[in-house]
């Protein structure tokens, strides 16, 4: 099996810049054929070694690592016995994932706004939106910037933190995802770390994660419970060890090219992404807002052969019909994602920035 070259790290993209792409290396090739050539799959000793080491990067007493991001949004939720009847807060300027696994729960998601300066959940909207049908809330670190949890924490009810996009950030030298009753990892392709798919959930209370690892632990059982054959296999864990030991690379590349956007836009008429004091953002998007609309420049950039699309499809209260989220819809129409992942190299950050230039100029 041999890498291909778009995919390794310290290639440059040629012509068209693409959005993001996986950081993919020789060490990764070895850590998947090691596991092919041992011939175990399921639950061996690289499951449980990422499981280790994901616990110790997040801060966290114990993580059970399974088949999507999604799927650990869900077994958080069934741990905490949030289910049939009841409401889980979730950004409505988010992933529609998260839509996904509260519904698959069986619980209502209640859509919370946004601040459209910062694309984080807006915890005085939750404080008015909850109701007492309301027992979580999922805040996500959007973007990989990290969000404080006490601000959501002060409405009063659990947290699950998403850091899908934001392992190996920190806040306030606490890595991101060490607060909540929950941290819920996702490892997709282009997320901050791949397995080729995957995710975790992570948590210091053991029983909450006994009652998450019972639920994927589903074969031999005597009761009727309904279980997931959802647990992570040795293949995606092998890959992801390899990975989080160049995670704290990853981050630095990130944060280069993100000095070099902050530099090279300082001027343009645009609102620059920020870092509150004491805060590490791992930089999985940066995202820049235009006023008046991102899509012209949107636009001009496809002309150009650079790849900028929404950083959100569509947020979650227009795909179900509901209003009164000005946040969002702000941060829908203004928001711009520019390229940014390890393998981008500085000349290429530079072009995206003259070139964002050049279509703010021409409109």
């Amino acid at each position: 099996m041999t890498i291909p070259a778009q995919n390794r790290t310290e290639e440059t993209a040629a012509g068209r810049i693409a959005h993001s792409r996986p950081t993919l290396g020789p060490e990764d090739e070895r850590a998947v054929c090691e596991v092919v050539a041992s011939g175990v799959l399921v639950r061996g000793p690289r499951l449980a070694a990422f499981e280790a080491e994901l616990a110790a990067r997040l801060g966290r007493d114990q993580t059970l690592a399974v088949s999507s991001g999604s799927a650990a949004l869900h077994l958080a939720l069934r741990a905490m016995n949030v289910g049939p009847g009841d409401e889980a807060a979730i950004p409505s300027y988010g992933c529609v994932s998260l839509l996904q696994a509260v519904r698959r729960a069986g619980v209502a998601p209640l859509l919370i706004d946004c601040d459209p300066a910062t694309f984080q959940l807006d915890p005085d909207h939750l404080r008015r939106r909850r109701t007492p049908a309301t027992k979580a809330v999922i805040h996500v670190h959007t973007f990989g910037v990290p969000a404080p949890v006490q601000p959501v924490a002060a409405a009063g009810l659990p947290v699950i933190e998403d850091v899908a996009t934001a392992l190996g950030a920190h806040l306030h030298g606490q890595p991101a995802g060490s607060e909540g009753c929950f941290a819920v990892c996702s490892f997709n392709a282009t997320k901050m770390i791949t397995t080729g798919g995957g995710g975790a959930l992570a948590a210091d209370d053991p029983a909450l994660m006994n009652r998450a690892a019972d639920l994927v632990d589903y074969d031999g059982r005597d009761d009727p419970g309904v279980r997931y054959n959802e647990r992570m296999g040795e293949l995606a864990a092998s890959l992801g060890l390899s990975q989080l030991a160049r995670l704290a690379g990853f981050v630095e590349r990130r944060r280069a090219i993100a000095r070099v956007y902050l530099a090279e836009l300082a001027g343009a008429p645009v609102q620059l992404p920020r870092e509150e004091p004491g805060t590490g953002a791992a930089w999985h998007r940066f995202v820049i807002r235009i006023p008046g609309g991102a899509s012209p420049v949107r636009s001009a950039l496809a002309a150009r052969e650079i790849d900028s699309p929404p950083p959100v499809h569509r947020p979650l209260h227009r795909i179900l019909g509901q209003d009164g989220f000005p946040g969002a819809d702000t941060a829908q129409k203004e928001a711009l994602s520019l390229p940014i992942y390890p393998s981008l190299t500085t000349e290429d950050a530079r072009r995206v920035a003259r070139e964002v230039g050049r279509c703010l100029a021409s409109r």
